[in-house]
């Protein structure tokens, strides 16, 4: 086989037919440059809760007064964490299925920081058979962990003193009764 020398062809051809395919790739990189890597666009949120949360937020931390301290949206794997042990795939499985779920509201004792309940204000959409099996599946994850899980359906009021006490209840099951 015999090697052809095509750079006398490429000197015979003019300035401009010699950037095409500079061009071209240039071109090509450039869309799959914007493709790869768009830049995210965010907007700011107007509020944290829903109305229906917000209201139910007010008797709560009413009910908490200065005893409690109530916040709002965290994550299930900011209260629970997957137990030493496992092997690495299972560890995965295990915290992928509370990494990017959240409770309504969790209780703490305002002093040392420590978790005394998680809340959960349940809407009609508690009712759809996804939601109830994420219901189980954070009631269950609740329970193993010993955290008290309160749940609370969603209505026009609250009574306050229910509330209190079911707090009061979670913080000796979890703390003890120096509560």
């Amino acid at each position: 086989m015999e090697f052809v020398n095509v750079l006398p062809v490429l000197d015979a051809l003019p300035l401009w037919a010699k950037g095409i395919p500079v061009f071209i790739f240039l071109f090509l990189l450039w869309g799959w440059l914007r493709k790869r890597s768009p830049e995210p666009s965010y907007d700011g949120r107007q509020y944290l809760f829903t109305k229906t949360e917000w209201g139910f937020y007010r008797y709560l931390a009413e009910a908490a007064g200065d005893q409690y301290l109530v916040m709002g949206k965290p994550r299930i794997a900011d209260v629970l964490f997957v137990r030493k042990g496992q092997t690495r795939s299972d560890w995965a499985r295990a915290f992928s299925r509370i990494s990017s779920k959240h409770i309504d509201y969790i209780i703490l004792d305002p002093i040392e920081g420590r978790i005394v309940a998680g809340v959960e204000l349940d809407d009609p959409s508690h009712q759809r058979q996804d939601r109830q099996e994420r219901d189980i599946f954070v009631n269950n994850a609740f329970a193993e962990a010993g955290i008290p899980l309160l749940r609370y359906p969603t209505a026009s009021s609250y009574d306050t003193q229910l509330i209190a006490q079911d707090i009061q209840e979670a913080a000796c099951d979890r703390l003890g009764s120096s509560q």
